[in-house]
Order: C-alpha cells, then sequence, then structure tokens
C-alpha cells in the first residue's frame, strides 16, 4: 500500500525537478534500486506517479517501498532510451524486465567485396558491401543452412588471405561444395550466376531457380554431359533438403517481426517470430519470472526497447497488445538504425492469423514453462523435506574431472527455483601441485576458492560427486570457514552403475533410495549435470593443452605467432592442409617461421 510518506518523497521530488529529458532510478531505504525508467520530460513523467487512480499494480508496489530518487539528464529522449538500458543491465532493478539473453541473433551474408564473393555467418551491424539475409533464430539452424547453399551453389567460405594464397584446390573443393574461384576452376561471370541462384533463393524464388536447373540437368543429360548432369542434380537434391525443413512461406513477401506477449500466474512470456521476404525464420521464446505484477502492455514495452536495442528491426512489427507511447519508440528505432518503423496491432487478415498462431504458440509454450517450473519446485520441496532443512532455493553440484591425471579441473554447478542456472557455473583450473588423479586435493582447492569470501551468495544445499572421503574433505573446509550448510555425498554402486547410488551425510549416516523414487532421479539429474560440465571443461582443457605441445615442438613459434596463426587459419586442421604459399601469405609470420611449419605439418605430423 503507497503510504503518505511515499508520496511526500515523490511531491517533493517533482517539485524540484526540471522538464528535460532524462531517466530516474527509484531506490528502497536500503538504496536498492527498485525501478529505472526513461523520460522525454523528467518532471512530467515523475508527475504521472502521482495520479494513483491510474496506476498499475506494478508501480503501486514500487511507490510503496520508495525511499528515495535520483535521476541523470541527457541532451535528447533518444539518448535516455540508452542510458536505461545500460543501467538496467548493471542493477538488474526488480521491477524492470530484465532480458537476460541479449544476444544478437546471426545473419546469412554475401560479402560482395571480393570479385568472387563468399558466404558467411555474421553477427553485428550490417556492413557496406554485404547483402544479408536473417536474422535467424537459431545459430545451428544458419550453419545447416549454409552448409547446403555451399553444396547447391558451390561458393566460397574462406577468407580473402586464405582465398588469395591458394595454388591448388583445397579440400572443400574436393568435396564438392565448392567452385574453387581460387584456382580459376570456375570464370567469373558464371561465378556470379551461382551468387545470384543463392540470391534469389534466400529471397524466396524458388520456383524459377527450380525450373531451371531441372531444364539445365535435362539438356545436360540429353547431351550425354553426365557429370554436369549429376552435379544440377545433387544442387537440386541439397535445395530440396532445405524446402523440406522451411517453416511456411506467406503469401506476403515483405519483411516483420511478430512479437507477442502474454501472462501467467508470475511468469511473463514473449515471443518473436521472423519474417523475411515472407518466409519465417524461426523463433524465440523468452520468460521472465516474478512477473505477477505486470501487463502484457508493460512487458512487451520494457522488451521491444531492449530487444532491439540489439537487433536492427524491420520496418514493420506485428504485437498482439496496443502500445502507449508509440512515437518515442520509433524515435528510438530512427535515431538507432536510420529506419522507419511501425508498431501494428493488426485487426484482420493474413497478418491477424500471424499474430494469433503465435499467440497460441506461444500460450502452449508458456503452460509446458509453468508445469516444468511446478514439477521443479515441488522436487526442490521434497528434497527439503527429505533432509529436513530450510527451503532450499539455491543448490551447489561439485565434480572434478581430469586426464590419466593430467589437465585437472573442478566445476560447480548452480540449480535453483527455476532451474539450472548456467550463467552461475564455473571452473577451476587446479594450480596446487597435486599427484595424479588426487581427488581429495582437488576439490580442496575447489572448495577453499569458492568459499575463501563468505560475502558471496551462498548455497542451501551443497552435493559433492563421491563417496565419503569427498564429503569429508569438503565438510573440513566448511567448517575451517566457520559455515554450516548442509551437504551430502552421491555415488554410484559398486560396479558405477546409474540407478545403484548411495548418499552419504557427513555424520556418517548412508542413505539408499528407491530404485524408482523420484527424488533419485531428481539428484541423479543434477549430478549428471556437473558431471557433463566438468567432462566439457576438461576436454577444452585438453585440446587446448595439445594444441600448445604442437607449437611447442616447432622452432620459433611463441605464444604470439601461435594466436597469429589460428586468427588466420581458424584451426589445426586447416594448418595441416595448408600450402608453403599459404603460410607465406600469412601476415606477420617470418619466412623462416613458414617454413619451419610447413616442413613439420607435413612431414612431421
Amino acid at each position: 500500500m503507497v503510504q503518505d510518506d511515499n508520496l511526500r518523497i515523490l511531491r517533493d521530488f517533482v517539485r524540484g525537478c526540471d522538464e528535460v529529458p532524462g531517466i530516474y532510478k527509484m531506490l528502497d531505504a536500503d538504496g536498492v534500486v527498485l525501478y529505472i525508467g526513461k523520460a522525454k520530460n523528467l518532471k512530467s513523467r515523475l508527475s504521472d506517479y502521482l495520479q494513483l487512480n491510474s496506476l498499475s499494480d506494478k508501480t503501486r508496489a514500487i511507490l510503496s517501498r520508495l525511499r528515495s530518487i535520483e535521476t541523470i539528464t541527457t541532451n535528447s529522449e533518444f539518448e535516455a532510451i540508452l542510458l536505461e538500458s545500460n543501467l538496467i543491465k548493471k542493477n538488474k532493478p526488480k521491477y524492470n524486465i530484465l532480458l537476460k539473453d541479449d544476444k544478437s541473433f546471426p545473419y546469412i551474408c554475401i560479402d560482395e567485396l571480393s570479385s568472387y564473393p563468399r558466404i558467411i555467418k555474421y553477427r553485428g551491424k550490417k556492413k557496406d558491401g554485404y547483402s544479408c539475409w536473417g536474422p535467424f533464430a537459431s545459430a545451428s539452424k544458419i550453419d545447416e543452412v549454409i552448409d547446403i547453399l555451399q553444396k547447391s551453389f558451390l561458393l566460397r567460405t574462406c577468407s580473402d588471405h586464405f582465398f588469395a594464397s591458394r595454388k591448388r584446390p583445397c579440400i572443400i573443393y574436393q568435396m564438392k561444395r565448392c567452385s574453387a574461384p581460387c584456382v580459376n576452376k570456375i570464370s567469373k561471370n558464371d561465378y556470379a550466376s551461382l551468387v545470384g541462384q543463392a540470391k534469389d533463393y534466400l529471397k524466396g524464388k524458388n520456383d524459377a531457380l527450380y525450373s531451371s536447373l531441372t531444364k539445365q540437368m535435362k539438356l545436360a543429360s540429353e547431351n550425354f554431359e553426365y557429370e554436369k548432369a549429376s552435379i544440377y542434380r545433387d544442387r537440386l537434391a541439397a535445395l530440396d533438403s532445405i524446402r523440406s525443413k522451411q517453416l511456411v512461406q506467406l503469401d506476403d513477401d515483405r519483411d516483420f517481426d511478430v512479437v507477442v506477449a502474454e501472462t501467467k500466474d508470475d511468469i511473463a512470456a514473449i515471443e518473436v517470430f521472423f519474417i523475411r521476404d515472407g518466409i519465417n525464420l524461426g523463433n524465440k521464446v523468452y520468460y521472465f519470472e516474478g512477473s505477477s505484477l505486470f501487463s502484457a502492455e508493460e512487458v512487451l514495452v520494457e522488451f521491444l526497447y531492449s530487444f532491439y536495442a540489439k537487433n536492427e528491426p524491420p520496418k514493420e512489427i506485428l504485437i498482439n497488445v496496443g502500445v502507449e507511447d508509440v512515437i518515442s519508440f520509433v524515435d528510438f528505432i530512427k535515431g538507432s538504425y536510420n529506419v522507419k518503423t511501425k508498431l501494428n496491432v493488426p485487426i484482420r487478415g493474413v497478418k491477424k492469423e500471424l499474430v494469433d498462431f503465435a499467440l497460441n504458440n506461444l500460450g502452449i509454450n508458456l503452460k509446458k514453462k509453468i508445469a516444468s517450473l511446478i514439477n521443479h519446485k515441488k522436487q526442490l520441496d521434497e528434497l527439503s523435506n527429505f533432509f529436513s532443512t530450510k527451503k532450499i532455493e539455491r543448490i551447489e553440484i561439485y565434480d572434478n574431472s581430469h586426464f590419466a591425471g593430467d589437465q585437472q579441473v573442478g566445476v560447480m554447478v548452480v540449480s535453483g527455483r527455476t532451474g539450472f542456472n548456467k550463467n552461475e557455473y564455473r571452473k577451476y583450473n587446479i594450480v596446487t601441485p597435486l599427484s595424479k588423479g588426487d581427488d581429495y586435493g582437488m576439490l580442496r582447492e575447489v572448495f577453499e576458492r569458492r568459499f575463501k569470501n563468505n560475502s558471496s551468495t551462498l548455497p542451501d544445499l551443497i552435493i559433492i560427486d563421491g563417496g565419503y572421503g569427498q564429503l569429508s574433505v569438503a565438510y573440513k573446509v566448511l567448517e575451517s570457514f566457520k559455515l554450516c550448510i548442509p551437504i551430502i555425498g552421491m555415488a554410484k554402486g559398486q560396479n558405477r552403475n546409474s540407478g545403484e547410488e548411495t548418499i552419504y551425510l557427513p555424520d556418517g549416516e548412508i542413505i539408499v533410495l528407491d530404485k524408482h523414487s523420484k527424488l533419485k532421479h531428481y539428484l541423479q539429474l543434477l549430478r549428471d549435470e556437473a558431471h557433463r560440465f566438468a567432462i566439457t571443461a576438461n576436454r577444452k582443457k585438453m585440446e587446448s593443452r595439445l594444441q600448445s605441445d604442437i607449437f611447442k615442438r616447432i622452432p620459433g613459434i611463441g605464444d604470439k605467432t601461435q594466436k597469429l596463426l589460428l586468427n588466420h587459419f581458424g584451426s589445426l586442421a586447416k594448418m595441416k592442409l595448408a600450402s608453403l604459399e599459404e603460410f607465406y601469405a600469412v601476415r606477420g609470420l617470418s619466412k623462416k617461421n613458414a617454413q619451419n611449419l610447413y616442413q613439420y605439418f607435413h612431414t612431421t605430423l
């Protein structure tokens, strides 16, 4: 409930506030930022909060805890919007929608700055000379599409340095995924024709392309040019593989995004569909928990600003709820990308059907998410009851990994009320000199490094992948730091069989859960995630070590040159296939080192 003292704080601040653009921060009694907002006119915007009858539940909740206000003035509303976005990411206010996964989406681009354009995956602001298609919702999907486009149109993907240094075709040509323009296996005109066909296909002009390729295949076959006919056949087959996986193509060939929002229980959800040239390039769902006080419109508005601060919008965005201040958003997009974008709530036609489809799809996803969270929280509550501990909000699971005693690494995996918190995972490269395979020593170092600073967030339960020995080591470290945290060890059966796990407690008690127990399955899930993360961390460390060991065997190759080579070639595999001329073409690499590298990769390995 909003008290008179809260309103007095607000009135006093508004009285001395200037009519300028900027951002405002609302803070509680402890100085914690509750909410960050933007305004074209700070005095006018903050005055709106005094109109109690028109305030939302979220705004009333903010005002009920308000103890102070801070402002930062800007030169324009556009600057205020950008500042607001940055400050929300930094402060993570409770009453702002926080877009945690804010990576930009990838594009398929044809780099036409070269005489022989290459096809690449690209993120970021579009460059001059790049023809781009996207964004694609899935990075793995775009890799798959580029792979098929290579097979279909035989366009190069190599860097300009690599391309310029070729004296003979590389292995990609031998795999029939490139036309080898680097060594004149194809004329410039014929290559340009392939580029044009690839563009047409990406624009959705499929029928004419299929017809043309089919005619060329038949003509080649009639002229007994069976090798050429097989090339056309393979290209048609590759394009078919794209078409069979492609989402529905619309009659409207314009570009637009569909962004729909829905709130239910304590969760808000947003789903974004990317439509380009009438083709659905995929969709992504975002969930925001603890959002019971937010309306769908409030969630949508904050999401639009956060999302399009990172992703260039099309000329039209279809939404399912009206937005009050459309002009500010349009101005923000204009200032960011020099694009005039229209927000549209369609009321009839194909676009209305598309919004309804997206909203229905979001509803299904939201129901699944809520069901999953309910089940997860139920498992946590059962775990709390089983171990007679307080309500569990955070679990940390620990595991170690090594390769024949070397490349030792320890990991921490975190799970909470909403599932695994992957942004809080940690890996610890073991630095203490230990004997090979010293699991106890590895675990001791990990715990000492993790808990030496007690000011960090502490778990409500710790799970160790191991038996009583590992558990004892971890428990003693906690005691040394005067920490009282429930901790258990979980070891597989005598034959290392999953399903026959034994649970160990610090007092020596042993618990064997029923093989079909849901609680046991949940604990296995947590332990297996830690094991997966540990194995992955160890494998990456091994790959880095092997790579470093190879370079150490080559005279004159230090860390700086190693980085230079990897930036140029991309991987050791490509270096092994490189010619002497290609090593000569690496900028900053001496002729002697180039010769040493070539000799090593072609005579030693």
